[in-house]
């Protein structure tokens, strides 16, 4: 008469049918979790965006004196030697903080 055992009675070694499709179901899983770990499947999205460049403001001042310093030799050219390597300098400083 059967009693709904699918293991062996006798003792010997061997692997029962639950164990078997057991192990199947996470080789399955397992294999199709694998590929979706890569993939923006998972990602909602919710990055917070980078912060501001700590040199932007620098870079626009230096921009702002500069100019200012090539307005006032516009409106004097007799400052000319003495502003337009400040200006320069400035400008330089914008430049490099810039890039």
């Amino acid at each position: 008469m059967a009693t709904g055992r699918t293991t062996q009675r006798n003792g010997a070694p061997g692997h029962s049918r639950r164990n078997v499709l057991r192990a199947g179901a996470l080789v399955v899983v397992g294999g199709a979790a694998v590929p979706l770990t890569g993939c923006d499947l998972f990602d909602r999205g919710d990055d917070k965006p980078p912060p501001p460049d700590p040199l932007e403001p620098l870079a626009a001042e230096a921009a702002a004196l500069a100019a200012r310093h090539r307005a006032a030799i516009a409106a004097d050219p007799a400052l000319a030697d003495r502003l337009t390597p400040i200006a320069d300098a400035h400008q330089a400083t914008a430049t490099s903080c810039a890039g």
